[in-house]
């Protein structure tokens, strides 16, 4: 760990050097100019959050703070540029500018990427015709636009992805900042606001934000509502899956049975006990007490609703009830000193939860989870519905992890919409891949209790009932399963993406109570806390379960629903569904909550979608119903490319969904969303509908297409009869290929479009090149394929399975397949091919020999002679693929006793020529091969030589 650095001569020494190794930059300056040549139509803005939005092509400039802006770049210093394209990203104009040397980052809306490249190449680049702007990543937009600037604060640092982290560490600490935690690309600094700028203007720093401490999303049932009973009761209960849940702990923290309810069903339990932190301001000592779950018994009860198999009776039961468990136990006590004593209390604290949370989901996908549950946010209202660090690795894992469904509780700040009509979805709920639950109301009039146990709830005040016969009353918090829970936190997103996705119950849940420092039942209080264990709403049904609210419980009771889709996919379609195809199929059949905003009347005020409930309440009974028809396409698509479905209606309601895990958004730009899919549903009669223009919680015509969120519905009310065509287009895909997923109620099963793939080898090369083309992996999941049709991008055209092909010309060809099933449906998917202009081909000698010719001519080879014999040197030519070559020459170079240079040549059909040479004196000779001379080729340089004696 580095220590704090004084702000001595020593300090600002260290401070200079670092920045000349890591930044060797002119700052101070106005944004590099590029070309500003009139652009088709409206010219396309940067976004970012640091400045408003500008449009270069117009000459705009950004407003940024003129400390954090660059000027020049030193000439062989690769630094950090933003390429704006002139439209939607085509994969082929990417390659251009790789071709340059240019390694592309991040995406920035519209229509452009952060480059790190030199000046030389953004030169090269400014030139393409399909760019129409290279300018400067200023260090301004590295920092989050909430950044706070008063006295010391904690800051989360992400560090460039290909960077030397090693460097960026050194240079941060010769800031005079400190770094509290954090391994490889995040980073926990401990800094002033002027180090805050320093650290900004370190080259391969990325990203600076505050830090956020994560909190619990409890308050101080799924088997009925969630339709959890009938999914289980048709074979659906989560048995070939894993959940990972990270929490408090589990139980009495040891295997095999932590808790009665999931005897036998608890893969492995790993403890993240975070880490201990001292400055001269002061810091905090962890104080590790295992997996055990000692204080609010949080993490039992989320890990029971997941998947307990409740008692005998079913009590307390979860949605998954017979999936596997793989926890990670995330909180310690905490002790602060000196200056963090004044902000934080001592107490329980979810100090493992890693400063780069891909190591979380990293551990339990390795283990096999393939659902992560997370009843966990953050603590602060200042970040409410935005996205950050957190939120953006969450994003990347499920991008390069596209089996993981990772689920988060939206957060607990319902008091600040009904209040002020403030959103407030906490992050890192606010990610776009993952699925944010809000909660609805349980339906629970009444609840049993312990009648054995006497006390006053100490010290939880205001949960007990002393006198209730039995049955604590709830009051209004569970009596309506159709209105949203008051507390649940409400979205939008700060860039308009619908969040929560989903509600379930949340209130008066009950599940798992943690066999540790009960109340009630033997047991002493907490050492650290003097208090018992948290006994939950009122009294405990009894000494394994307890009653609990919040959106904490809400969350969990969908991730065992995500368990059950993906055993139901399993189970019943053979098939390992995707991140994209859990939610959109949760999405899908969810339904519509009546009192959403908590008005007290069933008046559906707010149809979904909306701020309050997201796409409505998880029905597992529906999602398992096999009803729906569903795509999960892998391979995706690029951009200006379509893939294309047919159905029949069949009566009811027609609802389409797309999801798709978008890839993640690094840099602080305005709106969330990279890859842009649009929903394109057209009847038989030329209707269109987009996805998600609504009315009424029903689609309407037309409308625009949705450049905000991966989530893209149609809901048809009355479908007319005849055929209905799904589309899926590729509007703007800058880092594609984009996979997504397809979900469609309400219609039966019509003839499927086969679906194209196939492989190109080589796709790049010199001409004349030929590529080898393989549609073997083009599928048809209703019938077969019929026909392969290819078209090569340059006139050619082709049939079959396997065909190669030959480009004689230099260019960037597109190749397209397009397959017929059986049926006359057709699919197509494209390649690009780069061909580069001709290279002339080397040849080099591959065979030297010295030797000996017999009487018919035939020669021997041997390396030893007698003086007056004549040594004959054989030499075959052929290129570097073993093509002999005829007619070509040799030269060689001989030294020893005697130095001469001879010409052997030409070669015969076979490659082969014999040189005479007779040696003029006794001794070691070596001959060695300096060039050869070959109509159409070049020598490739390789000299190759042999030794022979004369004696």
């Amino acid at each position: 760990m580095f220590s704090k650095q004084g702000k001595g001569s020593c300090g600002v020494f260290l401070i200079q050097l670092f920045l000349a190794i890591l930044l060797p930059l002119v700052l101070f300056g106005t944004v590099q100019g590029a070309s500003t040549d009139s652009v088709q139509g409206e010219a396309p803005a940067i976004r970012l959050k640091a400045a408003e939005a500008f449009r270069p092509a117009k000459g705009e400039a950004p407003a940024i703070p003129p400390g954090l802006m660059v000027r020049e770049y030193a000439q062989d210093q690769r630094g950090y540029y933003i390429v704006q394209f002139q439209g939607p990203v085509q994969e082929a104009w990417k390659k251009q500018v790789q071709a340059t040397g240019a390694e592309f980052l991040g995406y920035i809306p519209e229509f452009a990427f952060k480059v790190r490249m030199n000046p030389g190449q953004a030169k090269k680049v400014e030139k393409l015709e399909s760019v129409i702007w290279v300018g400067f990543y200023h260090p301004a937009y590295k920092l989050s636009p909430d950044l706070k600037h008063d006295d010391l604060q904690l800051y989360s640092i992400l560090v460039e992805r290909g960077a030397d982290y090693g460097k960026v560490r050194a240079a941060i600490a010769a800031t005079g900042a400190s770094i509290v935690a954090g391994e490889g690309a995040v980073l926990r600094i401990e800094a002033e606001l002027d180090q805050v700028e320093a650290i900004a203007r370190i080259l391969d720093v990325a990203r600076i934000e505050n830090f956020k401490p994560m909190k619990l999303h409890n308050e101080f049932a799924g088997g009925v509502i969630m339709g959890s009973i009938a999914a289980n009761t048709s074979g659906y209960d989560g048995s070939t899956q894993i959940v990972a849940v990270a929490d408090t702990g589990l139980g009495t923290g040891s295997l095999p049975e932590p808790h009665i309810a999931v005897a036998g069903r608890v893969s492995a339990i790993t403890n993240w006990k975070g880490s201990d932190y001292r400055s001269i301001f002061g810091g905090w000592k962890v104080k590790d007490d295992g997996p055990r779950d000692v204080n609010s018994g949080h993490g039992t009860h989320v890990a029971l609703s997941v998947l307990g198999g409740g008692n005998t009776n079913g009590m307390g039961k979860g949605t998954a009830p017979s999936a596997s468990l793989f926890f990670q136990a995330v909180e310690n006590w905490v002790d602060f000193t000196g200056y963090y004593e004044l902000i934080y209390q001592d107490g329980y604290y979810l100090m493992g939860i890693p400063d780069d949370i891909r190591k979380l989901f990293q551990e339990a996908y390795g283990a096999n989870a393939r659902i992560h549950s997370n009843s966990w946010g953050v603590s602060d209202t200042d970040y409410c519905s935005a996205s950050d660090m957190n939120s953006v690795n969450a994003d990347d894992f499920v991008w390069k992890n596209p089996a993981m469904t990772i689920v988060f509780s939206a957060g607990n700040y319902g008091d600040l919409w009904s209040i002020l009509g403030l959103p407030c979805v906490t992050p890192p709920a606010t990610a776009k891949n993952v699925i944010a639950v809000g909660a609805s109301e349980n339906d629970r009039e009444n609840y049993p209790y312990d009648q054995d146990l006497a006390y006053n709830n100490y010290p939880w005040p205001n949960d007990g009932c002393t006198s209730c016969e039995g049955n604590n009353n709830t009051g209004t918090a569970a009596d309506n399963p159709e209105q949203m829970a008051g507390f649940s936190s409400r979205g939008p997103a700060v860039d308009g993406r619908i969040k929560p996705d989903v509600a379930a119950p949340g209130t008066w849940v009950l599940s798992g109570y943690s066999d540790l420092y009960q109340q009630g039942y033997g047991d002493p209080f907490d050492d650290n806390t003097g208090y018992y264990q948290y006994d939950g709403y009122g009294y405990p049904f009894d000494a394994a379960y307890k009653y609990m609210s919040g959106t904490s419980m809400a969350a969990p009771l969908v991730a065992g629903g995500a368990a059950v889709v993906r055993d139901f996919y399993k189970e019943a379609k053979n098939h390992e569904a995707s991140a994209a195809l859990v939610k959109a199929t949760l999405i899908n059949s969810a339904v519509d909550i009546l009192d959403e905003n908590n008005d007290g009347a069933d008046d559906n005020d707010f149809p979904i979608p909306n701020q309050h409930e997201g796409w409505g309440r998880v029905n597992l009974a529906n999602a398992t119903d096999g009803s729906r028809l569903f795509v999960d396409d892998a391979q995706g698509l690029s951009t200006g490319a379509t893939k294309s479905y047919t159905y029949a209606a069949a009566g009811g309601p027609l609802k389409v969904t797309l999801v798709w895990s978008d890839p993640p958004q690094f840099e602080y730009v305005e709106y969330e969303l990279i890859n842009d899919l649009n929903l394109v549903v057209t009847d038989g009669n030329g209707t269109i509908y987009l996805g998600n223009n609504f009315s009424g919680g029903w689609s309407v015509q037309d409308g625009t297409a949705d450049a905000r969120n991966n989530v893209e519905c149609v809901y048809v009310q009355t479908p007319s009869s005849g055929p209905w065509t799904v589309e899926v287009h590729g509007a703007n895909v800058p880092q594609g290929p984009q996979p997504f997923a397809l979900v469609v109620a309400g219609a039966a099963a019509a003839n499927q479009p086969p679906v194209a793939s196939f492989s190109a080898v080589p796709t790049t090369g010199s001409a004349p090149l030929t590529v080898n083309f393989d549609a073997s992996a083009s599928t048809d999941q209703d019938g077969s394929i019929v026909s392969y049709s290819w078209n090569f991008g340059d006139g050619g055209l082709d049939s079959g399975v396997t065909v190669s092909y030959k480009y004689n010309n230099a260019g960037t060809y597109t190749a397209t397949l397009t397959v017929t099933d059986n049926q006359g449906a057709t699919g197509f998917t494209s390649e690009t091919i780069t061909v580069s202009e001709p290279q002339t081909a080397k040849v080099g000698v591959d065979q030297l020999l010295t030797g000996k010719l017999d009487r018919k001519g035939n020669f021997a080879a041997t390396s030893n002679f007698k003086l007056g014999q004549t040594v004959y040197l054989r030499s075959h030519v052929a290129t570097s693929e073993g093509t002999s070559i005829a007619g070509a020459t040799v030269q060689i170079a001989i030294t020893g006793p005697d130095s001469t240079s001879i010409s052997s040549g030409p070669t015969d059909g076979t490659g082969y020529v014999q040189k005479p040479y007779a040696p003029p004196k006794k001794g070691t000779y070596t001959a060695t091969v300096t060039g050869v001379t070959a109509n159409g080729y070049s020598w490739d340089g390789t000299q190759k030589s042999t030794s022979f004696t004369v004696r």
